[in-house]
């Protein structure tokens, strides 16, 4: 990448977005982002991998994850983290889906315990009037292929669209 060049990963579920999006980027040639106009150079596709039941990521940015109530961020390392990121999964699935949900609803993730011990591995980052707490650290995710590849697709746990949760493939060791 040049000096001053930026890089922009768009990720969605929903093909038709990427693809409208993408054509008016390129008849454009400038996206528009806070009032400033940066010039696109390049703009290319990456298709999803065949993910599977069983896939690694490493997180591109951290994943949010709050109890029910909405009020506690939950830590990896913290029992409920996988239960409620399931949970997230499901109200995606369905979001997308008019309220089906897959057939295999089993969703779990294990953050790599070597990073773990070698570095923190979070992320705290400013977010409207708080601060959000992230992992930022190597997982695996095993379960239902759907669930796997739409938090590849859209993001693992909360907010998203603000960026948060975006994950990118690895091999499975």
């Amino acid at each position: 990448m040049r000096p001053g060049a930026v890089e922009w990963l768009l990720s969605s579920p929903i093909k038709g977005f990427i693809k409208a999006l993408a054509a008016y980027i390129a008849s454009r040639r400038v996206l528009e982002v806070a009032d400033i106009g940066p010039k696109v150079t390049e703009s290319i596709e990456i298709p999803t991998p065949n993910l599977g039941g069983q896939a690694r990521f490493s997180c591109l940015a951290p994943i949010v994850v709050l109890t029910a109530d909405g009020k506690r961020f939950q830590t990896p390392d913290s029992p409920e983290f996988g239960r409620y990121l399931r949970q997230n999964m499901l109200r995606k699935y369905a979001a997308l889906n008019a309220g089906s949900l897959p057939e295999d609803d089993s969703l779990s993730v294990t953050f790599d315990a070597d990073c773990l011990q070698t570095r923190r591995g979070t992320k705290r980052i400013p977010f409207g009037n708080s601060q959000i707490t992230g992992p930022l650290r190597p997982f695996t995710v095993r379960g239902s292929a759907e669930l796997i590849a739409l938090g590849y697709q859209a993001g693992f746990g909360l907010y998203n669209a603000e960026g948060f949760g975006m994950a990118a493939s690895l091999p499975v060791s």
